[in-house]
């Protein structure tokens, strides 16, 4: 997120320039959208995180109870990959910020949470027991 956006954000969701919650529920404006957008990318990051607490866990703890001291480390990398994936990918989708407009960080953070929302399935399905 670029300081400028944060700033922002932090200028709108707070004091006198709070948003109210309803107008966020069903934004309107362009700078509400872009709000909505951000938040629903935060919560998505937000179940991803717990997801990967859970497979981070389940790797550890090896295939049928036999300890798998690599089966971590490569599921890490392949978490460190996919985060390099995943922002290469939705700037390629939305272009750079600059260059997008106003709606630029709406369909940006609506990218993020897109593919954040999947590979969340994807760590939710391998920290259950049997796969």
């Amino acid at each position: 997120m670029s300081l400028l956006f944060a700033s922002a954000l932090l200028f709108l969701t707070q004091g006198q320039g709070a948003m109210p919650e309803a107008e966020c529920a069903a934004p309107v404006a362009q700078t509400a959208m872009n709000i909505r957008a951000y938040r629903d990318y935060e919560q998505a990051d937000r179940a991803l995180n717990e997801a990967w607490r859970a497979a981070a866990a389940r790797s550890k703890e090896g295939i049928a109870n036999s300890p798998d001291t690599a089966a971590f480390e490569r599921l890490l990398a392949a978490q460190r990959h996919w985060l390099m994936f995943r922002d290469a990918h939705c700037l390629a989708q939305t272009g750079p910020r600059e260059g997008s407009g106003t709606i630029g960080p709406l369909l940006h953070h609506r990218c993020l949470a897109e593919v954040t929302q999947t590979r969340t399935a994807q760590l939710r399905a391998a920290s259950e027991p049997g796969l």
